[in-house]
């Protein structure tokens, strides 16, 4: 089993769960820009597993 984790989309989900001032102290993010970096963040994460099964199954 591989554990592949990405520490940008776990900032992500974490400040999502932080009060007003908890979020105003992690940086001046909008929600909106916010939604646009997890996109942004999440396909890239996506794209990295689809690359790593690709090479797992070609290496079989």
């Amino acid at each position: 089993m591989v554990v592949v984790r990405n520490e940008m989309v776990l900032r992500l989900f974490l400040l999502s769960t932080l009060d007003a001032e908890g979020a105003d102290d992690a940086g001046p993010l909008s929600f909106g820009r916010l939604v646009a970096e997890f996109g942004v963040v999440s396909m890239q994460a996506l794209n990295d597993w689809a690359e790593s099964a690709l090479d797992r199954i070609e290496s079989e």
